[in-house]
């Protein structure tokens, strides 16, 4: 009973050793892939950040075009009353010329 656990064991000892020579081949071939792949990310974030940006911008670019309309069509506004009301007192000024040239020429 005691070979076969001893025997056990010996596999258990020998899987191990496998097992660690395997981490190391690892350890000694990841931290340079790692590297690769860490620096083809970080290129790949900043790919997409530099095109976020270029969003943004044109965003920004579109919002500003939007109020600058908003207000042209504010002041368009603004100034169609301002001239609507000078229109009114002109034609007001216009029917009191007029009933006073009526007055002076004697018309009905």
């Amino acid at each position: 009973m005691f070979a076969k656990l001893e025997t056990g064991f010996a596999g258990l000892e020998a899987g191990l050793a496998g097992l660690e020579a395997s981490q190391k081949s690892l350890r000694s071939e990841f931290p340079a892939e790692l590297g690769k792949t860490r620096a083809d990310i970080m290129e790949r974030v900043d790919r997409l950040q530099h095109a976020v940006t270029l969003i943004r911008d044109d965003v920004a670019v579109n919002m500003g075009a939007v109020e600058a309309s908003s207000r042209v069509n504010e002041n368009t506004r603004a100034d169609l009353r301002t001239l609507g009301e000078q229109v009114s007192v002109m034609w007001k000024q216009l029917k009191q010329l007029q009933s006073e040239m009526r007055e002076v020429r004697g018309d009905p």
